[in-house]
């Protein structure tokens, strides 16, 4: 059986060594809709994008900012790993736009892409910098299921933490079901 420790650890590749998010919102009327994005992660439970305002996913998040976020990478052969976050999104605005743009380019420049300025997400500019916090929907998490970050790995394992961090551990449980089967 693969260790908290170790599920963290593979949590922590699974989001360090992907660029794309699968963020899912829903309207007001509750009509669902995924989108990827390419995605810079901060301290493994902030994900920053960018994206146009106009986007279906812009306007589902601007009308109800609760998401779920999946990264996965589908290219280990025979399986596959995937990290599920639940989070509340939402344009950054004001301060918070220069702190993300730097987290933003981070990555961006550290994978050969542009670098992005506070401007180039500000209107009048074409996109805005989005940010997806699993730490602000913890709270609610906890009250609805005291789970705040879930960890597939091969659908075998899972794992559940608390808004701390990814390496710490509340509950570990053995799940041998396929990938269209839930866990526990």
């Amino acid at each position: 059986m693969v260790e908290g420790e170790e599920l963290g650890a593979l949590a922590r590749r699974v989001i360090d060594s992907n660029q794309f998010i699968t963020i899912g919102t829903a309207d007001e009327e509750s009509v669902p809709w995924v989108s990827p994005a390419w995605y810079a992660p901060a301290e493994y439970r902030e994900f920053f994008w960018v994206s146009d305002p106009e986007a279906r996913h812009s306007r589902n998040i601007a009308a109800r900012p609760q998401v779920a976020i999946v990264i996965f990478d589908s290219h280990e052969a025979g399986g596959w790993k995937a990290v599920y976050v639940s989070a509340t999104a939402g344009e950054e605005t004001g301060a918070d736009v220069e702190r993300g743009i730097e987290l933003f380019n981070r990555k961006s420049v550290d994978r050969g892409l542009r670098e992005w300025t506070a401007e180039d997400v500000r209107a009048p500019a074409k996109h805005r910098l989005s940010r997806g916090d699993g730490a602000a929907a913890v709270e609610e998490l906890k009250r609805l299921s005291g789970r705040a970050l879930v960890v597939f790995s091969g659908a075998k394992f899972a794992f559940l933490a608390t808004e701390r961090d990814l390496g710490v551990i509340l509950e570990v449980f053995s799940f041998s079901g396929t990938p269209d089967e839930e866990a526990p």
